[in-house]
C-alpha cells in the first residue's frame, strides 16, 4: 500500500488578485487511496483522532491525520483542510490535518470516488478541492490535489510522476524550520471543536 502527501505550492494569478497556498499532492496506488476513504468514514463515528501511522510513507511525505466529525452544522457538508508544522519522530515534519462534519466528510469521499473510478492508472489526471472554488471548503484551507491513482505502485504506471512521488520537494517544509526540536515542539494531538479546528 502506498499513499503519499506531497507538499507542493499553487497560485491563484490574474489580473484581479495574486495569492498563493499550499497545494498537497496526493499520490496513492489503488489500495493506498480506498485505506484513505476507509479512515474517512471511520471517522465519521470515531471518538479518536485518526492517524494514518499505517501508510508506509518515508520522508518525501507528509503525515496525515482525520479528526472525528463535528456534529454541527448538521446538514450542510463542510471540510477545512490544513497543515502544521511537527516534531514527532527524528526530524521535523509537516502533517496534514482534516476535520469535517459527516456531511463533509462524505463529500471528500465521493470525490474520492471519482479518482478511483475515473482516473485509476492515470495520474495526469487529478480532483481538486480547495477553498477557491469548492463552497463546502471552509477558508482558510490548503488544497487537496488528488491525482489518479494507479493500480500498482509502478514506475511505468506513474509515468512523468515518479520523481514527484518519490523525492523529497524543495516545498517540502516551511522556512524557519531549523530551531525546532524535540523538546521544545512537542507533538499535542490537535482536537475537533478547538482552536483553529473548528467549522463554520
Amino acid at each position: 500500500m502506498n499513499l503519499r502527501f506531497i507538499r507542493f505550492y499553487a497560485a491563484l494569478d490574474t489580473c484581479w488578485q495574486f495569492a498563493m497556498k499550499t497545494d498537497i499532492w496526493v499520490f496513492s496506488d489503488l489500495d493506498g487511496l480506498l485505506y484513505l476513504k476507509k479512515s474517512i468514514r471511520k471517522a465519521m463515528k470515531a471518538k479518536h483522532n485518526i492517524h494514518l501511522d499505517d501508510v508506509e510513507t518515508d520522508s518525501v511525505s507528509m503525515q496525515c491525520v482525520i479528526l472525528p466529525a463535528l456534529k454541527k452544522p448538521s446538514t450542510k457538508p463542510r471540510l477545512k483542510i490544513v497543515e502544521r508544522k511537527i516534531f514527532k519522530n527524528a526530524a521535523p515534519e509537516m502533517e496534514l490535518v482534516i476535520l469535517g462534519n459527516k456531511a463533509g466528510y462524505k463529500k471528500l469521499v465521493s470525490e474520492l470516488n471519482i479518482a478511483i473510478k475515473q482516473y485509476l492508472d492515470n495520474p495526469t489526471e487529478h480532483v481538486h478541492i480547495d477553498d477557491w472554488d469548492c463552497a463546502w471548503v471552509v477558508p482558510r484551507s490548503v488544497s487537496l490535489n488528488i491525482r489518479g491513482p494507479v493500480s500498482a505502485w509502478d514506475k511505468d504506471l506513474l509515468g512523468d510522476y515518479f520523481s514527484l512521488a518519490t523525492e523529497k520537494p524543495g516545498s517540502y517544509l516551511p522556512e524557519n524550520c531549523d530551531a525546532m526540536t524535540k523538546e521544545i515542539w512537542e507533538y499535542e494531538n490537535p482536537i475537533a471543536g478547538e482552536g483553529p479546528y473548528i467549522l463554520k
